[in-house]
């Protein structure tokens, strides 16, 4: 109950509703300029390493204090290693519960960090165990968006939508998708083959993310998408 006493990782299993987890309790992250103990920042190093082999990492907010740049930088971190992400607000047992009040947490949440529209929000308290049980459902949830696989007439159906709806241009130059393949998952993983790859801009890039999870779901799940060449016969 007080934040800065976790100084090791702690792992337990879990069983509910026929689904079994090892979760894992970490130390919280701080930068390392803050960090003054030897052993904290040790803890820190293995709190990271956890987060490689994670399905899913839970980054628990503080619904009092909001969320602090740490926190955007370990949401980040975690899209970033691959991780599955849900961000759980926690001590919301001592908010004031307007009807509204977690839609404009979420809203706010959402304007200052865009890139979390892609992922599960939930408001819920420790203390009370109010929506515990919804997280657990969110991580069944995104541990399986994780692991699925697109087939490739399904995906070449998708992208011959997207040309049909938008092909960019850069320098009079057309830009298009000419075919994708999935080269795996965990997390879910594209090759784009292009005629001009070099010229795809990143806004370009993001409408593609956004048409692929829209069409195939990927809720809670970074999406990795490399952009190549189009092989010559």
């Amino acid at each position: 109950d007080r934040p800065g006493t976790t100084r090791d990782a702690i792992n337990f299993r879990l069983a509910w509703n026929e689904h079994e987890f090892i979760l894992v309790d970490t130390a919280g992250l701080r930068r390392r300029s803050k960090i003054d103990d030897q052993i904290e920042y040790y803890s820190g190093l293995r709190a990271t390493k956890n987060m490689d082999k994670a399905d899913v990492a839970v980054v628990l907010i503080d619904a009092v204090e909001g969320y602090t740049t740490q926190d955007a930088r370990i949401m980040g971190l975690a899209i970033e290693r691959g991780c599955g992400l849900l961000v759980a607000v926690n001590k919301w047992d001592i908010i004031n519960l307007r009807e509204d009040a977690g839609k404009q947490f979420l809203k706010n949440l959402h304007r200052e960090l865009p890139y979390l529209v892609d992922y599960p929000v939930v408001f819920m308290s420790g203390l009370t165990g109010r929506k515990v049980d919804k997280c657990l459902e969110n991580v069944v949830s995104i541990y399986q968006n994780r692991q699925t696989r697109v087939s490739t007439p399904a995906l070449n159906r998708s992208i011959e939508k997207m040309n049909q709806r938008h092909l960019p241009t850069k320098d009079g130059r057309e830009i298009k998708i000419l075919y994708a393949t999935q080269l795996g998952n965990v997390p879910p993983t594209f090759s784009f083959f292009s005629n001009h790859p070099e010229l795809i801009s990143d806004s370009y890039k993001r409408f593609v993310e956004k048409n692929l999870r829209q069409e195939f779901g990927f809720k809670g799940s970074p999406i990795r998408m490399f952009w190549r060449r189009r092989r010559k016969a």
